[in-house]
This record gives structure tokens, C-alpha cells and sequence, in this order.
């Protein structure tokens, strides 16, 4: 974090996050997924799905607090929904690094 001029912190339900896990085994059964290493097949177990469920209530608080550390000389984005993720996206696509010189690009911790 001490070298990044803005934080994204993409804050989405459980709801979301175990659907996309699970929607993402489905779609790669038995292949390797383009963003992992060659040989390493999709797998998920319910350890790791129970992870997915219950990380925003065991790991946001932590994540959240050391954000707030950084609000003073860093831009903290909380996006929290699908939404809000595309709007982000398309503004940096059509303003490139202007899109983070405007506050009103998402809530940021700490500011609203």
C-alpha cells in the first residue's frame, strides 16, 4: 500500500462473491482458468467456500482499518457493488488517470 497513489477496495456481498466462486468452477471444470498457472485445474472445497462466505464479516473490520491509516495521503475507493465496479471502469476508460482526481468517483473511507 506504500506505493500506491489510489486503493480500490472492492467491498461486495457474500451473496456475489460465493456466486461468482461457484459460477467460475462451473465454467472451468476440469481446464485451467486463463489467470492461473498452466496445470493447475479449477478446484474449490468447503473450507474455501465457507472463506468466500464469511470473509467480509471476518476480514472487512481489519481491511477497513488500515485503509483509514492510509486516507490521509492515499485515495481510498469502496466499491460495493457490480455497478458501481462498471461505472469505475468506464470512467477510467474514457478519462484515463483524471477519473481519480475526482472524488465523486465512489464513496471513499473515511471522506463521506
Amino acid at each position: 500500500m506504500e506505493a500506491a497513489d489510489v486503493i480500490i477496495f472492492f467491498d461486495l456481498s457474500p451473496l456475489i462473491t460465493t456466486y461468482r466462486v461457484i459460477k467460475r468452477r462451473l465454467q472451468y471444470h476440469g481446464k485451467t482458468r486463463p489467470d492461473l498457472n498452466e496445470g493447475c485445474p479449477e478446484s474449490i472445497d468447503w473450507q474455501f467456500m465457507m472463506y468466500c462466505w464469511n470473509f467480509r464479516r471476518d476480514k472487512r473490520h481489519g481491511i477497513t482499518e488500515k485503509l483509514k491509516q492510509h486516507s490521509k495521503d492515499k485515495q481510498i475507493i469502496l466499491i460495493r457493488t457490480p455497478k458501481e465496479a462498471k461505472l469505475l471502469l468506464r470512467d477510467i476508460t474514457n478519462s484515463g488517470c483524471r477519473s481519480f482526481e475526482r472524488a465523486d468517483v465512489s464513496e471513499i473511507i473515511g471522506q463521506k
